[in-house]
């Protein structure tokens, strides 16, 4: 039957995956899409592999495949959605630093609006705001006009440290501490007194 091969060539792929062989994940992942194309975790999964392969291109493809037809699902949770948005943001990260930086200026832009997209249906959702919130700064630092763009950061940043969850990664947490401050400075707003203030959690010489 058709679905216990799915299956079977699922967990397969997914096995080798666990062990780092994505180049042999990749053609049973194909066979199982040949199977059902519409397999969700398939797209997903083969997203990862491209962008880790840095083929760019086909892992956009497949996570906007993978969205449209969860979108169009309604027995797919809004979980799943977010994460493949969050990976789809992820590439277009990837691709902008791949490249000749400012000259693709135009991947970070869609990727905020990709963070932007699952903010607006899970406003609390830390990993979005965090990645938003940096490439807000980090296009702001080199903006002619910086003042709006760091603002926006401030605002990530800050979302996240008074919202932090008890789970947060340290280093998550360390980052978004400096850069919130760095981004205040930027604007007159701080001066580097958090250095000394926050030494338990940006200790001295980092």
């Amino acid at each position: 039957m058709a679905w216990k091969l799915e299956l079977e060539l699922m967990d397969k792929a997914a096995d080798e995956m666990e062990k780092g062989n994505g180049h042999k994940a990749l053609p049973l992942l194909n066979e199982v899409l040949s199977v059902n194309p519409m397999h969700l975790f398939a797209y997903k999964c083969r997203g990862i592999i491209y962008a880790g392969l840095k083929n760019y291109q086909k892992a956009i493809e497949d996570f906007k495949r993978a969205i449209d037809i969860s979108l169009n699902d309604s027995n797919v949770d809004d979980s799943f959605t977010l994460e493949i948005y969050y990976y789809l943001g992820n590439v277009h990260e990837s691709i902008y630093f791949a490249k000749e930086f400012l000259e693709s200026v135009e991947y970070l832009a869609q990727a905020i609006k990709i963070y932007t997209k699952i903010l607006q249906i899970h406003p609390k959702c830390i990993p979005a705001r965090y990645r938003r919130g940096n490439l807000y700064y980090y296009i702001g630092t080199n903006a002619d006009r910086p003042d709006e763009l760091l603002r926006l950061a401030v605002e990530d940043l800050n979302f996240i440290l008074e919202n932090e969850p008890e789970n947060m990664d340290t280093t998550m947490k360390m980052d978004t501490v400096r850069t919130w401050n760095l981004a205040r400075m930027m604007l007159g707003e701080g001066d580097l007194s958090w250095l000394e203030e926050d030494s338990d959690i940006y200790p001295r010489g980092m």
